[in-house]
């Protein structure tokens, strides 16, 4: 009905796609990025790899392309960032861990010093997409009755901006 193209990732990534190059393909290509924010997305190094692409692209293109859909309201309480934070690192940890066991076997650790980099921008960029969150007006669909209310006003702002 309102003639909205979409690319979700669990449906349009094909197995064995390089989800990196996916992603910044698909923020690339795309007018918006629509982000789910949960507790757990803003814990995932890929989303945050999505949100900084679409930022970098927002101060590039000089438009709006990040609309946050808040599915939970976990990231306003006051210590969300440190207890995220602390799993980040908890997570860190265990690799950093691993790498020195391996090392110390002459094992090549290459993906998981890949992992590690990618939950250390994560970790360095929770303060930038959470200052992000809250200059933003979000669609809250945190529960049924906001999802009911605000899904019109979405496809809404969705319209203006393409």
């Amino acid at each position: 009905q309102s003639n909205i193209q979409l690319i979700i990732d669990i449906d349009s990534m094909k197995f064995g796609d390089d989800i990196q190059g996916f992603i910044e393909r698909s923020v690339q290509s795309s007018d918006i990025t629509l982000s789910v924010i949960s507790e757990n997305s803003l814990a995932s190094p890929w989303v945050m790899l999505e949100t900084l692409e679409t930022f970098q692209q927002e101060d590039a293109l000089k438009t709006l392309r990040f609309i946050p859909v808040v599915i939970d309201q976990s990231y306003q309480s006051a210590n969300f960032a440190t207890q995220l934070i602390d799993h980040i690192e908890k997570s860190i940890d265990l690799i950093v861990d691993e790498i020195s066991r391996l090392s110390k076997k002459y094992m090549a650790t290459d993906s998981l010093d890949l992992q590690k980099k990618r939950l250390v921008t994560l970790r360095s960029n929770i303060d930038l997409i959470l200052l992000n969150l809250s200059q933003r007006f979000v669609a809250d669909f945190s529960t049924n009755e906001k999802y009911q209310i605000n899904f019109s006003r979405l496809l809404k702002s969705i319209q203006q901006n393409l």
